[in-house]
């Protein structure tokens, strides 16, 4: 059935819960989880570390929230999972997987974009349509900032490079790149988790430096997300309002501006840097009007069950018009029907096979980023050791035998 049929066919309470991103509790489809898909039928469900307690339970969860979609002849929710890599990763293997600024560190965007490919066939062989990554926000590991790691570095150049690499690689595996968080969470340390931090910043002066990654991504031929950060820009948006809420931020500088016409979605609306409201209803509208297709509210149920209720009576009492929420669902279905992932279980081997590519190139990565004077590329062919002698501390045994390990 194409899109436009399924549009036809859905209720506004399935529209309304088509635009959702949901988290969840558990690891097992359980039966109360399965009323509410049914119910209240949400366009995405977000796995946290809660819900991971092995990639093979994981794969089975994921598969059958497909069986049961597949079984009702409707298009299954985005599989969504932050798998950034470094300190972000839900999906753990033995060997740790290298963060975005180690990944740059190679300055080798085919590395890199091979890199992209192995973690989305790990994504797509664990069930997941959707990686919340990669990240595009500018951001120095000499610095004290809440991104840290998470970035490929401090040049907008170097990041637009690798975290294309990173996003063409996973995509060619069939699961979908998600950069965030716009316009840029780059060099500031507060953290939108607990408080909405200001950046005083004009358009222009984004123009030279935090945008010009989400630019470079905006760019790029295949379907793609990007997640709205929850900071405000008041020099911007005059009203103070974080960028989730600020149609001037999304609609002007993001969709006219970067000629962006993918999907945009929301950080999670409970966080603290989004509290515009206490109401989570009113916090789901605004985020909608504001120009944002998905709304991802990932703690208690209850919260979620209002804001599709909310959207719901937005759309009744011509809040939200009907044909704006329609774009919204048709783009969110389409994106769906173009998805080349397919609904098969996965076979045991695929998955090993994914973990191991993941792993060898994550060691790989490693190597790599032990040349610390030229930072030249190390591919495993060259030579390791290298000639001088290197010391190694780490407080993580794991990454220590692992290490060691890779030399006996």
């Amino acid at each position: 059935m194409s899109p436009e049929s399924h549009l036809e066919r859905m209720t506004l309470r399935e529209k309304a819960g088509q635009i959702m991103i949901w988290g969840y509790s558990g690891t097992t489809l359980s039966p109360q989880l399965t009323k509410d898909l049914v119910r209240y039928k949400p366009g995405a469900l977000i796995a946290f570390k809660r819900n991971i307690k092995s990639m093979r339970s994981i794969a089975k969860f994921n598969h059958s929230v497909v069986k049961l979609h597949q079984k009702a002849q409707r298009p299954a929710p985005f599989l969504m999972v932050d798998q950034e890599g470094g300190i972000v990763s839900r999906l753990k293997l033995k060997t740790p997987i290298p963060s975005a600024f180690a990944l740059a560190r190679t300055k080798d965007s085919q590395f890199v974009s091979e890199f992209g490919l192995a973690i989305g066939e790990l994504l797509s062989a664990t069930g997941f349509s959707v990686n919340l990554a990669p990240v595009l926000d500018i951001a120095s590991t000499n610095e004290d900032t809440f991104i840290g790691n998470r970035a490929f570095g401090d040049k907008p150049e170097m990041v637009a490079e690798m975290s294309t690499a990173f996003s063409s690689g996973m995509m060619n595996s069939g699961v979908l790149a998600t950069a965030k968080h716009f316009p840029g969470h780059g060099g500031m340390n507060s953290d939108s988790h607990h408080s909405t931090p200001r950046k005083l910043a004009t358009v222009e002066e984004l123009a030279l430096w935090d945008l010009h990654p989400f630019r470079h991504f905006a760019m790029q031929p295949f379907d793609k997300l990007i997640m709205v950060a929850h900071i405000a820009f008041p020099t911007i948006d005059p009203t103070g309002l974080p960028a989730t809420y600020s149609k001037i931020i999304i609609e002007d500088v993001l969709k006219k501006g970067l000629k962006f016409n993918g999907l945009v979605i929301t950080d999670d609306l409970e966080m603290h840097g989004a509290s515009i409201a206490r109401d989570v209803g009113e916090r789901a509208v605004r985020a909608f009007l504001a120009g944002n297709d998905m709304l991802m509210f990932a703690g208690p149920a209850k919260n979620q069950k209002l804001a599709i209720s909310a959207i719901e009576q937005a759309t009744r009492n011509g809040t939200i018009p009907l044909q704006r929420l329609n774009e919204s669902v048709l783009k969110i279905l389409k994106f769906k029907s173009r998805s080349t992932l397919t609904s098969t279980f996965t076979p045991e081997v695929r998955l090993k096979l994914a973990e191991d590519a993941v792993e060898r190139l994550s060691i790989a990565a490693m190597k790599m980023n032990f040349d610390s004077q030229t930072l030249t590329p190390l591919r495993i062919s060259n030579l390791w050791p290298p000639l001088e002698p290197v010391t190694v501390f780490s407080s993580n045994r794991l990454f220590y035998s692992k290490f060691k390990g890779s030399f006996d």
